[in-house]
């Protein structure tokens, strides 16, 4: 057993304790056991038929193998203790669903997806270059516990990962998308330990460092998600557990108590469930419930009898168990920067969320880079489905119809509006201003059939309209819908329609209960068919207000209300971070260099790339990996013009360009170098610089791994 420790940041305490195993030997013995057992309805249905199913996964097969090797694990460790009776397991399989696998598996030598997995069993190539990662992080772990396959399995493993780890090397994604960063640093790391391949090793840990300062900087760029924080968890309790390096035991862990403090702050216990706005969820009432599934192995919540599966599998073998943290002060506003995607130049946005016992209301402030499994505003209410706005293309108002995505799984995106904006102006009032696109070209991914804006909420105890008290029936006659008051319990909450447009045609705003479960309905704003023409329509103000009041005062506030706990997430994230791993917090205390360029005409003068402010993390040596900003302060003493250049290697064509720019008012430049082992000079921008005074010359990576040795500057007048 290991102890981890985690700062109990949400309540503004410096104080660390230890967590402890939370579920007894019959409870894990069970999770183990029938985590197998949901195997057998797929297995039978596969060697009935003789083949997998078009849309068998390979993911199912993956999990398989990996549940049954954990569950082997966990009963030999018990040596036959008679708390529990070690099952018959049929580790036979094994080398079958490896079979299976590596027919799935791309095995052509010349293919760009050499490596990599079909998704499904019926696709004819790799159409989704993530499944590798999901496949590998499971054979890693079989190929670790190889002892308990049988022969036949434990050479299959080797030709399966062999060319896995090619794949996952090319699989070069940014920092920004999380959980296939996390995954994808982690497989290498303990892939190349486990080959005693320096090469991927070294890799998987300069993608873990890029993936640590980018979120140091900027926060998670998947916020909030419960479907990808639960593998999140699961990647770094693995990675922590299963490394040989102390040094990348500790960021793992760190990491780990960054995401369980953030956790520990926003997740609203009377609804079960991580509170306000959300990236990247499948199931919009009633959230994703992989992150409960962790909460429940962890004993912060209640574990619902005879409940197992394979992320609960997954959490018992990175024996990662922090305790339940100590109950908040209520109410509490907790803030944190995001940027949801990473470019030149990207709008920092921001993360609200208000949390009161009766009620938690969050929203995502982002100008850009929203996706169509995003939810920005959603206010979470005591046992009930949530609320939340959907915007709409294709009268699927509840999201329970499934289409088929560019990556061929079946996904209930939202319409990917033009404009959307939510503000939290209070913590108890949010602003939408949402924009369309109306024109039928624009929408051909997204099916669209017809414009719709809906919010989303449980059926309440009552509807208020205009004062009154009125029945559903009498609030679904109404077409012309402007505000309606909802009351929950002794809350309120109301709605208020400021602004549609266009103003020059009749827009329907209607409530309708029709949800599947029969426990949620809508406000729907039809804004009509898609239009010929390219005309826009939208929202330009909807107002959603919680009171204890029936009465709409906007500003009155709630004497339960008027005293609130602060919590700059943001701030306390980054002293976690910087806590746990120390070359963060020199970088953040670090000035920049001042390089004093005093030159006569003809002369130049040269300095080390590490003579500037940038991450130790990405020193080797008398190099620098370019895989985070680099700073230079130039201090030019004499006007004249200057020429730069920079000594630089590429390994190749896909990674040999960054950005640069002298000062914060530029627009940033691109340069490239051809790959080649030889380090070259290559000049800054097609002509010389007027230089007079300080200047910040800044260089950001493009792609990742640029070498940067050495920089010149020249006066050429």
């Amino acid at each position: 057993m290991r102890y981890f420790l985690i700062l109990a940041l949400w309540m503004g305490w410096g104080i660390f304790v230890p967590a402890g195993w939370c579920l007894s030997l019959e409870e894990q013995a069970f999770i183990y056991h029938q985590g197998v057992r949901n195997y057998e309805r797929n297995w039978n249905r596969w060697q009935e038929a003789g083949e997998p199913w078009e849309r068998y996964s390979v993911r199912m097969a993956a999990d398989y193998a990996y549940a049954l090797v954990s569950a082997e694990v966990f009963f030999s460790c018990q040596g036959g203790s008679a708390a529990i009776s070690p099952p018959p397991l049929p580790m036979e399989r094994i080398t079958p669903l490896l079979e299976l696998l590596q027919t799935m598996q791309d095995r052509n030598p010349d293919s760009p997806t050499y490596g990599n997995f079909r998704w499904y069993w019926g696709q004819e190539g790799v159409q989704d270059r993530n499944a590798v990662e999901f496949v590998a992080g499971r054979l890693i772990f079989c190929k670790q516990h190889e002892k308990v396959l049988p022969e036949s399995a434990r050479k299959m493993l080797e030709t399966l990962l062999l060319p896995a780890a090619e794949a996952l090397q090319k699989h070069t994604v940014t920092s920004d998308y999380t959980n296939i960063a996390l995954l994808n640093s982690s497989n290498l790391i303990l892939l190349g330990e486990l080959c005693n391949r320096d090469d991927w090793y070294q890799e998987g840990v300069r993608r873990l460092h890029r993936f640590i300062v980018h979120t140091w900087k900027n926060g998670v760029s998947e916020f909030s998600t419960p479907v990808y924080y639960a593998l999140n968890l699961e990647t770094l309790a693995t990675l922590a557990c299963g490394t040989k390096n102390s040094a990348i035991r500790q960021k793992a862990e760190t990491l780990l108590e960054y995401f369980t403090a953030e956790i520990a702050c926003r997740w609203f216990f009377p609804a079960h469930r991580l509170s306000g706005a959300y990236s990247r969820t499948y199931h919009y009432a009633d959230s994703d419930p992989y992150l409960l599934y962790v909460l429940q192995c962890w004993g912060w919540e209640p574990l619902p009898p005879q409940t197992a599966n394979i992320t609960m599998i997954g959490i018992l073998n990175g024996s990662y168990f922090p305790p339940p943290p100590t109950p908040a002060p209520m109410p509490r506003l907790i803030q944190q920067s995001i940027q949801s995607i990473q470019s030149i130049g990207g709008e920092q946005g921001s993360l609200t969320t208000f949390l009161t016992p009766e009620f938690a209301m969050g929203s995502a402030f982002l100008t850009e880079g929203y996706r169509k499994d995003d939810v920005l505003f959603a206010i979470d209410l005591p046992n009930r489905p949530r609320c939340y706005f959907f915007p709409d293309g294709c009268e699927n108002p509840y999201g329970n119809q499934r289409f088929l995505a560019s990556n061929q799984h079946l996904r209930a995106y939202h319409l990917q509006p033009s404009r959307f904006l939510a503000r939290q102006e209070k913590p108890w009032l949010v602003s939408l201003e949402v924009e369309y696109s109306l024109a039928k070209e624009d929408g051909k991914e997204e099916n669209r059939t017809r414009l719709q804006s809906h919010f989303l909420f449980p059926i309440p105890d009552a509807f208020w309209l205009d004062g009154e008290k009125i029945s559903l029936a009498e609030l679904e006659k109404n077409h012309s819908l402007r505000h309606v008051v909802l009351q929950y319990d002794q809350i309120f909450l109301h709605l208020w329609l400021e602004g549609i447009y266009p103003e020059n045609r009749s827009t329907p705003v209607f409530c309708k209960a029709d949800s599947p479960d029969g426990r949620s309905m809508r406000l729907t704003i039809d804004h009509g068919l898609p239009q010929e023409k390219k005309e826009r329509c939208g929202i330009r103000k909807f107002l959603f207000l919680m009171s204890d009041q029936l009465e709409d005062d906007w500003n009155v506030t709630p004497d339960s209300w008027k005293t609130y706990e602060t919590v700059d997430f943001t701030h306390q994230g980054r002293k976690l971070l910087e806590k746990g791993i120390s070359e963060l917090t020199h970088y953040a205390a670090m000035p920049t260099p001042v390089q004093k360029i005093d030159l006569q005409v003809g002369e130049s003068q040269t300095w080390p790339a590490w003579d500037g402010k940038f991450c130790s993390l990405f020193r080797e040596g008398d190099f620098l990996w370019l895989n985070e900003n680099v700073e230079y302060q130039l201090e030019v003493l004499h006007r004249g013009e200057y020429r730069l250049k920079m000594l630089a290697q590429a390994d190749n064509e896909k990674q040999n360009s960054c950005y640069y720019r002298l000062s914060p008012e530029q627009e940033f430049s691109p340069i490239s170098f051809p790959p080649t082992p030889q380090w070259q000079w290559k000049t800054l921008g097609n002509s010389a610089f007027s230089l007079h005074g300080s200047h910040l010359l800044k260089f950001q990576p493009r792609e990742f791994n640029l070498h940067i040795h050495s920089f010149q500057i020249e006066r050429v007048r």
